[in-house]
């Protein structure tokens, strides 16, 4: 149910954009015909006015010297027309009205849809609200199941007490739609630890080993656990969160060369966590380019490299019995690849041998 609202709204998001430069192109057939270029420039209607200069039957009474310098004129308007609209959105968006600052954006991007900075401002908007819409699910989440936990204790409480099973169908539902709450808090656990939000991580795990502390779980405590004890990325500088809409945004070419970059350097320091969290900025702007391809792939080929090479680490400490050293390794893995149920093993394997060492040496020590 919660998926499918969320679906709706992200498509509204994106169907509006479409009619909106649809109904501007229709306007333009109609107004071509029948304007004049003042009244288009007036209207603010800045890439109408520019065809309307190359196409009407000005260009039979105008030079080609007033010709251009009106392009050169309509050209600077544009300019300052982005320039508001920018700092209109991003006003709008440090007031928390990101819908607002989507609607702007797309008004203007019907006025001039060749505008590059605006449509990269409009991707940067919608992502916001998309994060925006998954936070707000997940805090729908969390209190559903504190609320469905409390009444689930109540009913036990009243079974007790009564001590007969008027209460059983309650309880067997509840059950149910924890189970399933369960699953969701395990992939938002997975997927907030990708993206190091942390807080939210630790809220999932902590509900979902309330209602059921699996295997899942307990790995993703142990994850959760090294990933605190280390500095996050967003001290380090690396894979920061896309800062609120500002009013100078960097040109497509600009941001996908440094998008770019940040990736090969990520790679070069084989920080494979950072490099598929700005592939996936990157995919923002170019979609499934050639370009985002290929460095997809080798990031999967120095992802399967790097697993294989902790490994080869990890079972090498392990049988030169560096027992706590090996989980280390193998819980990187891990990091790398939360669903690897090979490294999972291990690690659950290795603290079964550490556990029955530290045994063994209280034995042996003996009462003192």
């Amino acid at each position: 149910m919660h998926r499918h609202k969320k679906f709706i709204i992200i498509a509204t998001i994106i169907i509006s954009s479409i009619i909106s430069g649809c109904a501007e192109r229709n306007f333009f057939q109609h107004k071509s015909s029948s304007g004049d270029l003042d009244s288009l420039i007036a209207d603010q209607e800045y890439d109408m006015a520019l065809q309307y200069l190359l196409n009407a039957p000005l260009s039979q009474t105008l030079s080609v010297n007033d010709r251009e310098n009106l392009r050169i004129k309509i050209l600077a308007l544009i300019s300052e027309y982005e320039s508001d609209i920018k700092k209109n959105a991003a006003d709008l968006a440090a007031d928390d009205d990101l819908s607002a600052a989507l609607s702007v954006t797309n008004n203007a991007l019907g006025k001039i849809p060749s505008s590059i900075e605006l449509k990269i401002l409009r991707a940067r908007i919608e992502t916001q609200i998309i994060d925006q819409l998954k936070n707000k699910e997940r805090e729908l989440l969390f209190t559903r199941a504190r609320h469905a936990l409390l009444q689930l204790e109540l009913y036990g409480e009243q079974a007790r007490l009564q001590k007969d099973h008027e209460n059983s169908s309650q309880i067997n539902d509840l059950e149910k739609m924890l189970a399933a709450m369960h699953w969701e808090l395990v992939e938002c656990a997975k997927e907030t630890i990708r993206n190091e939000d942390l807080a939210t991580a630790k809220e999932c795990l902590h509900l979902a080993t309330i209602i059921n502390p699996t295997k899942d779980v307990e790995n993703l405590q142990a994850i959760l656990k090294d990933k605190i004890s280390l500095p996050t990325k967003k001290e380090a500088g690396v894979g920061k969160k896309s800062s609120p809409v500002t009013n100078k945004e960097p040109d497509q070419q600009k941001l996908t060369e440094s998008l770019t970059a940040e990736i090969e350097n990520a790679l070069a320091q084989k920080d494979l966590l950072a490099a598929k969290s700005i592939l996936d900025r990157l995919q923002n702007l170019k979609k499934e380019s050639d370009e985002v391809i290929v460095l997809r792939q080798r990031i999967e080929q120095a992802t399967t490299e790097q697993i294989q090479a902790l490994f080869k680490q990890g079972n090498e400490l392990y049988r030169n019995g560096s027992i706590a050293e090996a989980r280390e390794v193998w819980l990187n893995v891990l990091l790398i690849d939360p669903d690897n149920q090979q490294a999972a093993t291990h690690v659950k394997r290795a603290e079964k041998v550490l556990e029955r060492l530290r045994e063994l040496k209280e034995n042996n020590a003996g009462p003192k």
